[in-house]
């Protein structure tokens, strides 16, 4: 008679835990957000296209995280979006 087989091992779940001290605090965030719309909704000198570089240019300065930068370039394109809806 043969012994029987060695008992397997449970299986592991591996956790992923997302980098939380990567994440900036969300006052920041909207900080960021609000700068971006004072960019094209206080009066300042300039052109929209240079309001539009200059908000580019604040997020990738400011903006380490993918994610976030993707979502504010989409936040300044629908920007862009409702002002060129608007000019006559």
């Amino acid at each position: 008679m043969m012994p029987p087989d060695p008992p397997t091992p449970p299986v592991q779940a591996e956790w992923v835990v997302k980098d939380v001290a990567r994440r900036e605090p969300s006052a920041v965030r909207l900080d960021r957000r609000r700068r971006i719309l004072d960019l094209f909704f206080v009066a300042q000198p300039g052109t929209r296209r240079e309001h539009e570089q200059a908000a580019y240019a604040l997020i990738n300065a400011e903006v380490l995280d993918d994610s976030e930068r993707q979502k504010l370039r989409g936040f300044v394109s629908r920007i862009i979006s409702v002002i060129q809806s608007v000019e006559p």
